[in-house]
């Protein structure tokens, strides 16, 4: 009878600690998705990125002062890195403007190592609220210092989603990646040809 009650009382905990442990498992699927209520989530990736340090050239650093210039708030980080991601980017199908934007009224970045890198020494003179520095923007400079473009179009919604209130939340146009050739002809119009030799 004592060993009947002693099983019992194990299967009911066994049985009890394993409903917690699957009710409170967080798949990485699960995580990786958007909110329910439309919030977008900064960091979708559940991979670990190293922090990335490089060191501009002189050329480099007078481009990407050329084409980043001074950033005094938050707000020139985000514009910034969204207008490095129109090379890598459509908005609403639209290859080089995002509909209704005026294509003269956007300052046109690319995407490259240096540009990278210059903002991200940029964001220690400045106040952070929208996003953490390392855990929002800083992670998504450094996954793009890696060449790493596979989620480009969540972080261009998620960035656009904290230029206006309700911050967190997108609902423009559709975000697509272009193409190598699309992404090849966007830096020729917009930079030149010898900017190939910079593209990330």
């Amino acid at each position: 009878m004592k060993k009947k009650i002693m099983y019992g009382t194990l299967g009911a905990a066994l049985l009890a600690f394993g409903t917690y442990a699957s009710l409170s498992y967080n798949s990485p699927i699960a995580e990786a998705q958007d909110e329910p209520n439309g919030k977008i989530v900064a960091d979708a990736e559940n991979t670990q990125t190293a922090e990335v340090d490089y060191k501009l050239s002189s050329e480099e650093l007078q481009k990407a002062q050329k084409e980043i210039g001074k950033v005094n708030h938050e707000e020139d980080v985000i514009a910034r890195m969204i207008e490095m991601t129109l090379q890598k980017v459509n908005f609403g199908g639209e290859s080089e403007t995002p509909r209704g934007v005026d294509p003269n009224s956007i300052n046109r970045a690319q995407m490259t190592k240096g540009n990278i890198q210059y903002l991200k020494n940029q964001l220690d003179s400045i106040e952070i609220s929208r996003l953490t520095k390392t855990d929002g923007y800083e992670k998504m400079l450094d996954k793009w210092a890696e060449g790493n473009f596979d989620q480009v179009d969540k972080d261009a919604e998620s960035l656009v989603s904290f230029l206006s209130e309700p911050y967190g939340k997108y609902e423009g146009d559709k975000v697509g990646k272009k193409g190598f050739l699309q992404e090849e002809n966007y830096v020729k119009k917009m930079f030149g040809e010898n900017s190939l030799k910079f593209q990330q």
